[in-house]
Order: C-alpha cells, then structure tokens, then sequence
C-alpha cells in the first residue's frame, strides 16, 4: 500500500478525489493518509514510519512547499532541505528517510500551497469567479485607503473558499461509515490540467513502485 503524509484534513479531500478520478485507485485499498498537523510535526511521525516500512509499505510526503515571506523554512528549496534534515534526524528511520520521496505544492519546484496548485486547476469557463474576487479586492483596499484604514489582504485560501462558496455542488460531503469526506466534482475541477501533471508523474511513479514491492 501507498502511504501518504499529509499536512491536513483538505489535503486529503482533494488527493483522493484525484487519485480516483485519475488513477482509479481508492483510499483503503490503494493507499491511505497519515495527517501530521503540519509540516514541523513530521518527526512525530516516526513510529509510524517505522511500522510502514517494516510492512512493505511505500511511503511519500506531500506537504506545501510555502513560501520564505511567509513562514519560517519556507519556499520550496528551504523547506524541502528541511524536511530531509527532520528525516535524517530521527535515529529509527535515518535508514529509511533516503526512500521516502517529497512532493510540495503546487507544482514540486515552485513556492505555493494546495490552494495554488486548485486555483490552477479551476475550468476556463469558471476563472471569472477569480477576476470577481480580484475586483473585490481592488475595491476594499482603495475605499481602506480613503479612509485611512489598515486593510489585510485576504490569503490564497479565501480566494478558493469564495470559489467553493459560489458553487455548493464543486464540492460534495457524503459520510462513509464514521467518517465524512468531501469530493471535488470534476464540473468545477479540471482533473486534466496541465497544472496537475506535476502531481500526476509523481504518484504514477508510486503507484508502481508500491505494487511491484507487493
């Protein structure tokens, strides 16, 4: 089995609506999600490593690359050596950290986060919902400014909550058994983006990696 680090809850929602709609592979069978809480949580991670690969499992991270502004270690550069580093400091899976690969969002090269990577993956049809909300903006940070008072601009996040928000159905919650999962419905989410290329290689890689270890 695939076994993927994440950061949270909506990394989730989205990878496995991708994994399903591009590989066809379902969560449980396939693969599975281990959330860390964030990315400086991944050394708590380690017995869980440890257990992984004992079973024969392959194991991936997918975190957000961030940017150097905004967070501490952050870009993709930064935050990548830093992650290794984390890896290569936990004496029980040093041997293993070398076989666990990196993915960050968006693209794995580039600065950015999940919702970079879903901003590039909105229809042509629907980018306008964008070109409202940068209007939006325009208008806020001038009528602030009239007024002199201070303005924070919104962060990518508010950007694909408003898209989410103008169409309820881009986004479905249904409950299996305990728990409940949210599908991006492929009407408002391009699966065939050239911006998920990236993400697609990287998991056709381990995909086969995982079955031929089996």
């Amino acid at each position: 089995m695939l076994r993927i680090i994440i950061e949270g809850v909506e990394d989730a929602s989205f990878l496995e609506s991708f994994l399903e709609r591009k590989l066809k592979k379902s969560r449980g069978t396939h693969f599975d999600f281990v959330s860390s809480g964030g990315w400086s949580k991944l050394s708590e991670l380690s017995p869980q490593i440890e257990e992984f690969h004992d079973a024969g499992d392959t194991i991936v991270v997918v975190f957000d690359a961030d940017s150097e502004d905004k967070h501490s270690n952050g870009g993709h550069s930064k935050r990548l050596e830093k992650l290794r580093s984390i890896l290569n400091e936990q004496p029980k899976i040093r041997p293993l950290a070398s076989k666990i690969d990196i993915f960050l969002f968006p693209n794995n090269g580039d600065d950015g986060d999940l919702e970079v990577l879903l901003e590039g993956a909105v229809p042509a049809d629907k980018r306008y919902v964008f070109d409202c909300f940068e209007n939006y903006l325009r208008c806020v940070a001038s009528e602030s400014n009239r007024r002199s008072m201070q303005y924070v601009r919104p962060n990518q996040k508010s950007k694909i909550f408003a898209y989410t928000e103008c169409f309820p159905k881009s986004k479905t919650t249904e409950r299996t058994g305990k728990e409940k999962r949210s599908a991006y419905h492929p009407d408002y989410w391009d699966f065939y983006s050239l911006h998920l290329t990236p993400l697609l290689q990287f998991f056709e890689r381990h995909f086969e990696a995982s079955q031929a270890a089996e």
